[in-house]
């Protein structure tokens, strides 16, 4: 045998981003589970906007605004943008 496989979510997880969230709210493009099944479907890395498309436009303008003032590029496939931990992520949150 060749290859790995990935194990989809449990029934109450999202089956696209392997994360609880309401159906609104964006997908989580911080998961492995969703970039590869991103990457897999769409030749590409994902981005925060991919995770987004399906949602309401005001949920997609508040996501935009609470990303970028962390340094988050929405339009990027750094989904991570340059945080490297829990702990910056909460300092930039702060401010």
């Amino acid at each position: 045998m060749t290859g790995w496989m990935i194990i989809p979510p449990s029934d109450e997880k999202c089956p696209i981003c392997a994360v609880e969230h309401h159906v609104d709210n964006p997908h989580d493009a911080t998961t492995f589970y969703y970039r590869v099944l991103f990457k897999n479907q769409h030749g590409r890395e994902a981005t925060w906007n991919d995770a987004m498309l399906h949602c309401p436009e005001e949920i997609r303008e508040d996501w935009t605004e609470r990303l970028t003032k962390v340094g988050i590029d929405v339009n990027s496939p750094q989904v991570f943008g340059d945080i490297k931990s829990q702990e910056e992520l909460d300092q930039r949150l702060a401010t």
